[in-house]
C-alpha cells in the first residue's frame, strides 16, 4: 500500500520548501508556461487600474506575476519565503529599472 501524499508528520510545507530551494529555476519555467495566452496581465488591469497603484505582493516565488505588475506601471513591494526563489526573480526582474519593485526575503 502507498504511503498517502500528506500526513500529519509530514507537513507539505517542508516539501515545498525543499523544492523552491533546490528546483526554483526549473520551478521558474514551469510557471512561465501557465500563461501561454498572455492573458493574466490584462486580467488584473481590468480588476483594477494599475498604472501608479502600490502593490504589496506576498509570495512572489520568481517575480512572474511582479513582472507582470511592473510591466503595467505599477510599483511593487514583493516577498517570498525562500531565497532561492528571490534569487530567480531578481535576475527575472533586473532589466524592470530601479525604484519600480523592491523584493524580499520574508520569515511568513
Amino acid at each position: 500500500m502507498l504511503a498517502p501524499a500528506f500526513t500529519p508528520s509530514s507537513p507539505p510545507g517542508d516539501r515545498y520548501q525543499r523544492i523552491y530551494a533546490a528546483e526554483s529555476v526549473a520551478y521558474d519555467a514551469l510557471v512561465s508556461a501557465e500563461d501561454c495566452n498572455g492573458r493574466i496581465g490584462p486580467s488584473l488591469a481590468a480588476l483594477v487600474p494599475l498604472a501608479g497603484a502600490h502593490v504589496v505582493e506576498a509570495g512572489c516565488g520568481t517575480g512572474r506575476l511582479t513582472r507582470l505588475l511592473v510591466q503595467a506601471g505599477a510599483h511593487v513591494e514583493a516577498s517570498d519565503g525562500a531565497e532561492a526563489m528571490v534569487t530567480v526573480a531578481e535576475s527575472r526582474l533586473a532589466g524592470l529599472g530601479p525604484g519600480t519593485f523592491r523584493l524580499q526575503v520574508a520569515d511568513f
